[in-house]
């Protein structure tokens, strides 16, 4: 659909826009020199001394634009003067004469960076004094007059297009275009600044394209250098994420199949099992329904990978404790438990006390009531992972899971901060071609630090864009808001939207202050931290609560009640490990899962030393435990340590 091109003051637009009218005035002078030098090189020969000096006052001008802002486009619309993306609101003889010259030879605009070459500009005008069968074929220009102009581009109407809403035609053919990826930055920041206008079908396709191309590399960098043009322009932090997110729309992630999260449930009495499992069906929940303790425990260890228990039968004293006790030690992982009917002997136990995720919900509950608890406390459902036979006999998948693999490398920072007083350490270990995990590490104002573990569910290039998704609203929102619940909260707002169904991310956020030695953090759907610390001279590790679900898993206002934010006051010598689930559950050649257990023992084992060598030290005793079982997912700790000087530990 066309709309009609009319300027307007400049007010918001593209990035740059406080320069634009130095820049339109600019143009104004370039088109008049520029007609001047048509007009010579039409009566002389190019070597005449009028039109030497023609053109090098046209390219000065030309040049002076591009000092301003690189690159610099201009182009023709309906016989408008397009100046980087705005039409000029009056159209003089000069400017008209301008744009006939451009549409004469099939020029419906072109584009200059800085660093233009006086003789690439004399092969643009040699193009536009020529006769039209000369320098045209087909309609369009002759592929080999456009070989000299390295730092010019022909015909980038489609910049113009996006920026103004004005034909969305124009955006088409850039995907069978072969553009370069300076065009394709134009692009994408128009995309941004008009707020999603243009085609995004055609931008989806060229941007699917770079990923298949495996030039996904300057991708990610296209979207670093937009996300920095916003934030010099001013453009709030809020707003930046807003414009950002119109990105997300554009990523190719395919469609997943749903996965349910499994909840036993245990409850003698029929007709409120009935009731509780259509209510827990309709909130998402796959449902199963057994009537004893002994039941729930068998359930518990039949193999499957449930996400939380809810458990009433009437507990009262040490039968309560033993029911804790032997849920502990069941399946691979201890579920979250929903206890009902309970008396003080089981709430002051040492098993409720040691157990990682339980709630005590009183009697009698409503069902909706009961879905929410539990929407709040369950687990994800299990990521399947393609196994290395699987992947070696398919080459299109393991040509995705490269791909996807180069995405997921190129997002990973480079070096992490140091922090006088403090140590930060990262082992991260990739599985050959599966895997999902993706950690961060993010200067804040203040000397604060912003620390980031995360797991993205499915697999190959959804997972990796996903990915991509995180790590730019977090770089944006992160400096927005101090407390690490109002960052993930909006986060969560600017990445769930576009979630496929079936996909979701576990994410672990930190906010560590070291004025103060205090890192508050939030859990959405992650395994929670440990602290390690020493009581009386022995090492004691102890699990840092955590309550909230994965994004895209749970939305609305239950994904925020969840949500909970806990404070961890790091005292000299204390280390704060936080990892992925590859670490405990990487299973050796008996198919045995490393777990909780082990994972303590390697805390125990390294905690005295140096961050570092506790994050190798649990790595190592996975790859120990592990022996030559391939790697079923990636391994990722992260450990924070705050140095003790009385121990000698000094930066």
């Amino acid at each position: 659909m066309q709309r009609h091109l009319e300027i307007s003051p400049v007010t918001q637009g593209p990035v740059g826009d406080a320069r634009l009218p130095d820049l339109m005035n600019l143009a104004m002078e370039f088109a008049r020199a520029f007609n001047k030098c048509v007009r010579s090189f039409r009566m002389y020969s190019p070597t005449h001394p009028q039109v030497l000096v023609d053109l090098k006052d046209a390219f000065s001008w030309l040049d002076k634009m591009t000092q301003l802002e690189s690159p610099v486009a201009l182009g023709t619309k309906e016989n408008v003067l397009i100046v980087q993306g705005r039409p000029v609101r009056e159209m003089t003889a000069i400017l008209k004469a301008f744009t006939e010259t451009l549409m004469a030879r099939g020029l419906a605009s072109f584009s200059v960076a800085r660093g233009v070459q006086q003789a690439e500009f004399t092969a643009l005008v040699d193009i536009l004094v020529k006769k039209p069968e000369e320098v045209l074929k087909d309609g369009t220009l002759k592929p080999e007059l456009l070989k000299p102009l390295h730092n010019i581009r022909i015909n980038e109407l489609r910049f113009v297009a996006l920026e103004d809403g004005a034909d969305e035609n124009a955006v088409t053919a850039l995907a069978a275009g072969g553009e370069s990826q300076q065009d394709m930055l134009h692009l994408l920041s128009a995309f941004v600044n008009s707020d999603g206008g243009g085609n995004q079908g055609a931008l989806s396709r060229q941007i699917a394209e770079l990923v298949r191309s495996g030039a996904i590399n300057d991708f990610v960098n296209m979207v670093d250098q937009i996300a920095a043009q916003l934030e010099s322009s001013g453009v709030p932090a809020e707003e930046r994420a807003r414009k950002l997110s119109q990105l997300f729309k554009l990523l190719p992630m395919a469609e997943e199949v749903a996965k349910l999260r499994r909840v036993l449930v245990m409850q003698e009495d029929p007709p409120l099992l009935s009731e509780w499992t259509a209510a827990l069906q309709q909130g998402g929940f796959e449902v199963t329904g057994v009537q004893s303790p002994p039941k729930a425990v068998e359930m518990l260890n039949n193999g499957t990978d449930w996400s939380g228990l809810i458990a009433d039968s009437g507990f009262r004293g040490p039968e309560g404790v033993r029911f804790l006790d032997d849920v502990a030690k069941a399946g691979k992982r201890p579920v979250p438990v929903v206890l009902l009917s309970w008396d003080e002997t089981i709430q002051k136990s040492a098993a409720a006390a040691n157990y990682p995720n339980l709630r005590f919900l009183p009697m009698p509950i409503e069902p909706p009531a009961l879905t929410d608890t539990v929407n709040e406390v369950a687990l994800p459902p299990p990521v399947r992972r393609h196994s290395i036979i699987e992947i070696e006999a398919d080459p299109v998948l393991k040509k995705e899971l490269e791909r996807a693999r180069e995405i997921q490398s190129t997002l990973l920072p480079s070096e992490l901060p140091e922090v006088p007083g403090f140590e930060i350490a990262v082992q991260y270990m990739p599985a050959q071609h599966v895997g999902g995990d993706y950690y961060d590490v993010i200067r804040l104002d203040g000397g604060r630090v912003g620390l980031i573990v995360a797991d993205v569910s499915g697999k190959g290039i959804s997972a990796a864009m996903i990915m991509v998704m995180a790590r730019t609203v977090f770089h944006t929102v992160a400096q927005q808001h101090s407390s690490a619940r109002a960052a993930v909260l909006a986060a969560n707002d600017r990445i769930t939207p576009d979630l496929p169904t079936g996909l979701f991310l576990t994410l672990l956020y930190a906010v560590f202050d070291p004025a103060d030695a205090t890192v508050t953090l939030v859990s959405c759907g992650h395994n929670p931290p440990f602290l390690w610390t020493q009581f009386q001279g022995m090492g004691l590790v102890q699990t840092v609560e955590t309550g909230g679900a994965a994004m895209g898993l749970v939305r609305g206002p239950i994904f925020e009640r969840a949500l909970r934010e806990s404070r961890v006051v790091l005292q000299p010598g204390e280390q704060l490990v936080f990892y992925t689930d590859g670490i405990t559950e990487a299973m050796n050649e008996s198919a045995e899962e490393f777990g909780e257990k082990k994972l303590i023992k390697a805390l125990n084992r390294a905690g005295v030393y140096p961050a570092v060598r506790m994050a190798q030290g649990i790595v190592n005793a996975v790859l120990h435990h592990r022996g030559d079982a391939p790697a079923s997912d990636d391994l990722t700790v992260m450990v924070l340590k705050r140095l003790d000087p009385s121990a000698g530990e000094t930066e």
